[in-house]
């Protein structure tokens, strides 16, 4: 009866969100996106800034890259907002093992983490056309580990990251990679991490990655250390409608 409860839960949330339909990008006006910082421990205002700042460049970034591609309105607002207190218990990202029924209990969690961080942050979902929830790993951070993970689905309309507050430029960038994926971008990358044929960039006469792979080309493992190494390909320039 639970799991059931649970399906059907599901499926009205996913009855909603197809009437909804899927994010169509306006490129003419611009994809507002709220970052939603959500801390499970103490967090000060000030400890964001970092992270607030690499937004700002991340804002810069796109707009040069959707340049390239004749797109000349910048095409992002990013809009951080807390840190909050994180809602109990953030939700685990299944693996690529879950079961259905496994899914189907995170995805209700999902849903409930988000009612209440939009109720935290005093934001509806109709707000912005995008919503990343950013989870600020206290254990990464002790640590002095930049260990990121998230999750988003082409055309859906929110993303979840989990990671270091104090690693801002790779937290960026981590918010950037869920957010295309909501404006319909695909990944990259094969079962093993590494890039896909669909990952081809233009050679700019040093090492660069494209940003739904994540790692520099020709150097596995290697990750950008800066918006100058990271760039958005053809292919997913295409997916983007750029």
């Amino acid at each position: 009866m639970v799991l059931l409860a649970l399906l059907l839960a599901t499926v009205a949330w996913a009855v909603k969100q197809w009437r909804r339909g899927p994010l169509r990008a306006d490129w003419e006006g611009g994809v507002r996106v709220a970052v939603l910082l959500l801390a499970t421990d103490a967090v000060s205002s000030d400890a964001a800034t970092p992270l607030r700042d690499a937004l700002g460049a991340a804002e810069d970034w796109a707009a040069a890259e959707a340049a390239r591609f004749g797109v000349e309105r910048r095409p992002f607002d990013f809009v951080v907002l807390g840190p909050f207190e994180a809602p109990n218990n953030p939700p685990a990202i299944p693996g690529a093992d879950a079961t259905f029924f496994q899914r189907v209990r995170a995805a209700w969690r999902f849903w409930r983490f988000r009612q209440a961080a939009d109720a935290l942050a005093e934001v509806e979902v109709s707000a912005a056309a995008v919503e990343v929830y950013v989870v600020l790993d206290p254990e990464s951070r002790a640590k002095g580990e930049a260990s990121f993970e998230g999750v988003a689905q082409e055309g859906q309309r929110w993303g979840f990251v989990r990671g270091n507050v104090d690693a801002a430029f790779e937290l960026a960038v981590a918010v950037l990679h869920e957010t295309f994926h909501c404006v319909g971008a695909t990944d990259k990358y094969d079962e093993a991490g590494r890039p896909t044929a669909a990952a081809r960039t233009v050679d700019r006469g040093r090492p660069t990655a494209e940003l739904m792979v994540g790692e520099i080309a020709g150097h596995a493992g290697r990750l950008p250390r800066s918006f100058d190494e990271l760039e958005v390909g053809p292919v997913t320039a295409e997916e983007l409608g750029w």
